[in-house]
């Protein structure tokens, strides 16, 4: 996902390239020239730098040593920067092992460089922002909605499927409360309970043995499938401790699914007045809410579709994104 580094609008620095963040380069890309860069630490360096100095912006996604090296450079050539913030790079959760904010100065530092020196800052939503304002006060603080394909992520004939997407890993047991999720499958055996998403450690043979039978972990789906999984499943579940806004819960509603949902972070942002909430890490509440949910009438799933083509949609982010960099280059 390197490209070569040659004349452009924009650099495009991140240490990954996630469904979500090649979404953004992807919108970027209709309306700029864009040299996409992958960090992978001290020997990006020199290319980074390399980048900027061909690029008018340079925008980056999460705070951490990358985009701290990035906006340095850039503030040093007098070029803008733009951060895309609002995940782990800004939580503060030491009680689940979670957030840079949460661990030593290695890792805060920085994530306040990169917040300080971008010329703007776009948090994922409402409670990023003040997440990101507790963290470090950046010159300018906006909240842009990441994009959902809505064309992909439509509703088929629904079955009573109870879904829930995330990598499973000792750190999103808790985080994203799939042992919650596992023990509400336990409670509720007329129901099919579904973990979708790759294992990167033993907790997922651990959360597997333990399963009920009517609860599967599927491991990696290829995106199509994942698309037809979310399209036939009645509710979605997010148990999680912490979202700064959830890609996969917005998925999820886009294809007509109930959202079930805890109170916690962007969540009850994201899923507004559709479905349940329940109190995070409870398992009574949870059971009730996906009762509460599967006997909801079909118009309820219509209704999540809606908020997701209204507030979430591809064409808001693209329309956002292009307002803030095209308002940047003309000012430089």
């Amino acid at each position: 996902m390197t490209a070569g580094v040659e004349e452009s609008d924009i650099l495009f620095l991140s240490t990954g390239f996630d469904a979500f963040i090649k979404t953004d380069l992807e919108l970027l890309q209709k309306r700029f020239r864009v040299s996409p860069v992958l960090w992978k630490g001290k020997s990006s360096v020199l290319r980074t730098a390399r980048g900027i100095g061909k690029a008018r912006l340079v925008y980056s996604w999460f705070a951490g040593d990358h985009s701290a090296v990035a906006e340095v450079l850039a503030r040093v050539r007098g070029k803008p920067s733009v951060l895309a913030s609002g995940g782990g790079d800004v939580a503060a959760m030491p009680e689940i092992g979670y957030g840079a904010m949460s661990r030593g100065m290695r890792w805060r530092a920085p994530a306040k460089i990169s917040l300080g020196l971008a010329s703007v800052v776009l948090a994922f939503s409402d409670f990023s922002k003040d997440e990101i304002s507790r963290a470090h006060r950046p010159r300018d603080l906006r909240t842009l909605y990441l994009g959902i394909d809505t064309l992909k992520f439509a509703p088929a004939a629904k079955e009573d499927i109870v879904l829930t997407v995330g990598q499973v890993s000792e750190g999103n047991v808790k985080r994203k409360g799939f042992d919650t999720f596992l023990e509400a499958a336990r409670n509720l055996p007329q129901y099919s309970f579904i973990v979708a998403g790759k294992g990167l450690d033993g907790s997922f043979d651990r959360l597997k043995s333990t399963a009920p039978p009517n609860l599967q972990l599927t491991g990696y789906l290829p995106d199509g499938e994942l698309a037809d999984l979310f399209s036939k499943s009645r509710v979605y579940v997010q148990a999680s401790a912490h979202e700064g806004f959830c890609v996969a819960l917005a998925e999820a509603m886009s294809s007509g699914c109930v959202p079930v949902v805890t109170g916690r972070g962007a969540l009850p942002e994201v899923a507004g007045d559709v479905g349940a909430k329940f109190s995070y890490n409870n398992v009574g509440e949870l059971a009730e809410g996906i009762n509460r949910a599967m006997s909801m009438p079909a118009s309820e799933g219509a209704k999540a579709r809606e908020r997701v083509i209204g507030n979430f949609s591809l064409e808001r982010r693209e329309e956002g994104l292009t307002k803030v960099i095209s308002e940047l280059l003309e000012s430089g």
